[in-house]
């Protein structure tokens, strides 16, 4: 599992210890059914130590939630089985909003799709308030989808498009949309929502379904070079996906050419590592990025590339 970890520890004593029938479980508080770490694992980890009364048990659980209560106790084999008191922890770190992408609301008079529950909440955005305050037709080029889901009951669509042949990319990021400059084809968008905590990771699941590189340009509209990694014309697009905090960089950068055979019509499961440059600043921001089209700042890519995502975490 990978995830949020904790060390659960305890000590057991009394006549009737039996350290080889010892166990320990935990489960989210609230939740009927327990997650047990048998005896056997306990020992492969050399979790079980003995003490000077009885023995100490100290085991490390991954592939837990941020913000999440649990519960833990031990537990020693037999008839009846004998547990200890319960304890309750909670994982330290701010969640994801809206990982999942189960929340979404429509605005103006174009229903212009955003992945928030409400208007009221400003955390993530994508390029619709652009490309939908132009035609009704760009309004959703990403939304939530039922056509692929990993889990829950939607997973967000990010569908390139194009129009007048101008290639309009899907993007999704945290964040909000500035302005839109139609003359000059540009808009300002507002990075990143307010963030303090030290993730280890973006964790999530994608898939990737590229067109072929259909609308090219040689330059952004700023007159900044196409990079010259970039597909040309025929050639499968590239997809992008990225995640900073102040002071942390670490973007995955995912082309057809390692995503066509996986994730034609699969999930493909990624973990973002996110490397701390500087320990001793708090991060101020947390800012994702994902694009169907990577180099959609430069108007180039394909209009019928499509990726999908789901289940976004934060892992710490």
């Amino acid at each position: 599992m990978g995830g949020s970890s904790a060390v659960l520890s305890g000590t057991a004593d009394g006549k009737d210890l039996d350290k080889d029938k010892l166990f320990l479980q935990y489960r989210k508080k609230g939740v009927e059914q327990w997650t047990v770490v048998d005896n056997a694992t306990l020992a492969a980890a050399n979790a079980i130590q003995n003490a000077t009364n009885g023995v100490t048990v100290s085991y490390n659980v991954t592939g837990l939630e941020a913000a999440v209560q649990y519960e833990y106790q031990l537990a020693q084999d037999g008839d009846p089985v004998v547990t200890s008191n319960t304890v309750t922890f909670t994982i330290e770190g701010t969640a994801l909003y809206n990982g999942g992408f189960e929340f979404w609301h429509y605005e103006g008079k174009n229903d212009i799709a955003y992945p928030t529950a409400s208007s009221d909440i400003k955390y993530w955005s994508s390029s619709n308030p652009g490309s939908g305050s132009v035609t009704k037709s760009l309004a959703k080029l990403t939304d939530k989808t039922t056509d692929y889901v990993h889990g829950g009951t939607y997973a967000a669509k990010l569908q390139s498009k194009a129009t007048m042949g101008i290639l309009a990319a899907a993007s999704l990021y945290t964040g909000e949309f500035g302005e839109l400059n139609v003359s000059a084809q540009t808009a300002s968008l507002k990075w990143g929502v307010p963030f303090t905590d030290r993730p280890a990771s973006l964790h999530g699941y994608m898939m990737y379904k590229p067109g072929s590189v259909n609308i090219t340009n040689s330059a952004a509209k700023d007159g900044t070079p196409l990079p010259s990694e970039a597909p040309g014309s025929g050639e499968p697009d590239h997809c992008h996906i990225f995640c900073a905090l102040m002071n942390i960089n670490a973007p995955l950068d995912v082309s057809n050419g390692n995503l066509q055979k996986t994730t034609q019509n699969n999930w493909v499961e990624f973990d973002i590592p996110l490397d701390y440059y500087q320990t001793n600043v708090k991060p101020k921001y947390l800012i994702i990025v994902a694009a169907a089209s990577k180099y959609g700042d430069y108007f180039h890519g394909s209009s019928s590339s499509v990726l999908y995502l789901d289940d976004l975490e934060l892992r710490y």
